[in-house]
């Protein structure tokens, strides 16, 4: 006969946690999530950007094959056909913008080959629909090359993250951008625009826009196309310290096949009341105080689309590619003077004695 086991102690057996002993192992799971999740979010975010990073070594270096396939000359950052010869006139048809001319280096020479330079890309003719198709933002081709995986807004279509140096414009009149019309007496002269204001405007920016020969425009304007970008040889601050490739959350709201300079570009802002500096206007190329058109890092995160200033998602600042192909992080709180010295890629050089060419720029500054 079995007899039952007495608990001698007069306890009932425990099967299982008190409530102290749950919350206590609780809280030390949380107090570890809360640790380990931010490193990982972090890494994930260093991850991001790097490949971000590597993308833009990937377009800056098929940049660089085109400059090295055409005698040296860095590329447009877009083509247009000549519809008046007047300097100020803005009115140039559009032809396609630099990603155009990028495509077969990265590997997408179908896409680059249905292109047809004949169409009207403000879609006024049938033959446009093609182009239109292969660009349109929400359902033309995405090329992942030509995005950051941390840009949560670029167009699913033909979306567009990266963005060329188009150097200075005048802050007052963003909406016109040509080196020979930047709209800025560097010379303090009250001539705006004249000879020695465009030599200087010209080297503030690595790209400018290419205008093709139109002799049915009245008046006419100088024969044959017109090729205004820099050639590598006249970076003459240093490739390592020019930038050629930036990041710009706002860019390709038109597709990444329209060569305006809102689109595809961008440029920094100057303070067209920097004349009251006189000789010293260039030098030291105050940007623009105005909230309007801050074009600093990141200030212009949130947009609108179409806002050609450098901005990512990036936390502290923007990747860049420099002119010598290499990489780097700039800090959103990078010295004015200094982004702007980083985006002039000849600004050193000697220029009239009516401007001051702008001062080296150490290495450790930014």
């Amino acid at each position: 006969m079995k007899t039952r086991r007495r608990n001698v102690s007069g306890r009932e057996c425990r099967l299982g946690f008190t409530l102290i002993e749950l919350l206590v192992v609780i809280s030390i799971i949380a107090t570890l999530m809360a640790l380990i999740l931010p490193a990982i979010q972090r890494a994930r975010g260093t991850a991001r950007k790097m490949e971000c990073l590597s993308n833009m070594r990937q377009v800056g270096m098929a940049v660089y094959n085109i400059a090295t396939n055409d005698g040296n000359r860095v590329p447009h950052y877009g083509l247009f056909t000549s519809s008046d010869a007047a300097a100020a006139n803005f009115s140039d048809t559009p032809v396609h913008s630099w990603v155009i001319d990028v495509l077969p280096y990265l590997d997408r020479r179908d896409i680059y080959d249905r292109w047809d330079d004949d169409a009207d890309l403000l879609g006024n003719d049938a033959d446009s629909l093609s182009n239109l198709a292969l660009t349109d933002p929400d359902s033309g081709v995405h090329v992942e090359a030509l995005t950051c995986p941390d840009d949560v807004r670029v167009a699913p279509g033909a979306g567009l993250s990266f963005v060329l140096n188009a150097g200075y414009i005048n802050a007052a009149l963003p909406g016109r951008h040509r080196d020979d019309a930047v709209q800025l007496d560097w010379n303090a002269d009250t001539t705006i625009a004249d000879a020695e204001d465009n030599i200087a405007s010209r080297r503030s920016g690595v790209c400018w826009r290419d205008t093709l020969s139109n002799p049915s425009v009245t008046p006419t304007p100088p024969p044959g196309d017109v090729k205004n970008s820099l050639l590598l040889d006249e970076i003459y601050d240093g490739a390592s310290q020019s930038i050629l490739l930036s990041e710009n959350l706002n860019a390709g709201s038109l597709g990444w096949g329209n060569p305006d300079h809102t689109n595809v570009a961008f440029v920094l802002p100057i303070d067209p009341a920097g004349t009251s500096l006189g000789v010293n206007f260039y030098r030291l190329a105050p940007l623009d105080p105005a909230v309007a058109n801050d074009g600093r890092i990141n200030r212009f995160r949130a947009g609108p689309e179409g806002t050609p200033y450098l901005s990512s998602e990036h936390i502290g600042g923007v990747n860049v590619v420099m002119c010598d192909g290499s990489g780097r992080f700039i800090s959103e709180h990078v010295d004015d003077n200094v982004l702007a010295r980083l985006v002039s890629p000849a600004a050193t050089a000697p220029l009239p004695a009516t401007i001051n060419r702008q001062d080296p720029l150490s290495e450790n500054n930014f």
